[in-house]
């Protein structure tokens, strides 16, 4: 994790200029999502829930919220670079993979899948 820090670390500077929204249970942040707007692409940059709220409705309802703010934006396509863990949340929700990215970690090889979904 260390490693990914910075790739994974979310500024207030990038808040400020990305729709970043949070999922709340009980006053307890326990998801959020970040998009960026690129013309008629969005591309689903972060998409985190908590392992403890996982198989309770948080990823579908963020990925749903994003959907609605990148079809808002003039966004024709949302795009997506996936776990290789989440490809099939991102199947269930209706993109479909169109490549795959090299990843490696740690000496070993690892692909990302690449996604979309139409809008």
């Amino acid at each position: 994790m260390r490693r990914w820090r910075k790739a994974l670390t979310v500024t207030p500077q990038y808040v400020i200029v990305r729709p970043t929204y949070v999922a709340v249970f009980e006053s307890k942040v326990v998801g959020f999502c970040a998009l960026q707007i690129e013309g008629t692409d969005a591309l689903l940059d972060h998409l985190w829930v908590l392992p403890s709220f996982m198989g309770r409705g948080v990823g579908r309802a963020l990925f749903e919220h994003a959907e609605t703010i990148a079809r808002a934006s003039g966004a024709v396509r949302l795009r997506m670079v996936g776990d290789p863990h989440a490809e099939s949340f991102y199947s269930r929700m209706g993109a479909v993979v169109y490549g795959r990215e090299s990843a490696d970690m740690d000496g070993q090889k690892r692909l990302l899948p690449l996604l979309e979904k139409a809008l």
